[in-house]
C-alpha cells in the first residue's frame, strides 16, 4: 500500500517536475514519455493476481491523465525543427530504445499472466491499455518532425 502511494505520488508529481525544469521543451517531453514508459512497465510486469492486474490498472490511468497533460505541452512546442530532433534524437536515442523494448517485454507477457483472472479485471486492465497507448502516441504524434 505504501509503495502505491509513493507511486502515485510520483504520477501526479512528473508535471510539477517538469514545470520546475522551466518551460517544457522537446527534450522534457521525450524525458517525461521514456519515465512513463519505464513506470508502465513497472505497474504491468508486477501483475501476478487479482489485486496487483488491478494496481497496475489504476496506475496506467493515473499515467494517461500525465500523458493528457504532456500532450498539451508538446502541442504548445510544436513539431521539433530538422535541429532540435537530430539532437534529442542524439541524447535520448539509447534510452528511448531500453525502454521501448522493456515496455514490448512487459506488453506481450501480459495475456499469460491474466489468463485466469476474472473477466471484469481483464477488461479493466485492457481497457488501461488501450488509453494509455492511445495517449501516448498522441504525445508522439504531436512532437514528431514534420516530413
Amino acid at each position: 500500500m505504501l509503495r502505491f502511494a509513493r507511486l502515485a505520488a510520483l504520477a501526479l508529481a512528473l508535471p510539477l517536475v517538469v514545470l520546475a525544469q522551466g518551460p517544457p521543451s522537446h527534450a522534457t517531453v521525450i524525458e517525461s514519455l521514456i519515465k512513463l514508459m519505464n513506470d508502465a512497465s513497472d505497474s504491468v510486469g508486477k501483475i501476478s493476481d487479482k489485486a496487483t492486474a488491478e494496481k497496475a490498472t489504476d496506475d496506467l490511468k493515473k499515467q494517461t491523465e500525465t500523458l493528457k497533460k504532456l500532450k498539451v505541452d508538446a502541442d504548445k512546442l510544436g513539431p521539433p525543427t530538422a535541429d532540435q530532433a537530430k539532437e534529442v534524437e542524439t541524447k535520448f536515442k539509447d534510452k528511448m530504445g531500453e525502454a521501448g523494448k522493456r515496455i514490448q517485454k512487459e506488453m506481450t507477457a501480459i495475456p499469460q499472466k491474466i489468463m485466469a483472472l476474472p473477466m471484469e479485471t481483464q477488461l479493466g486492465l485492457g481497457n488501461a491499455l488501450k488509453d494509455w497507448g492511445a495517449a501516448m502516441q498522441a504525445v508522439g504524434k504531436a512532437i514528431e518532425p514534420k516530413k
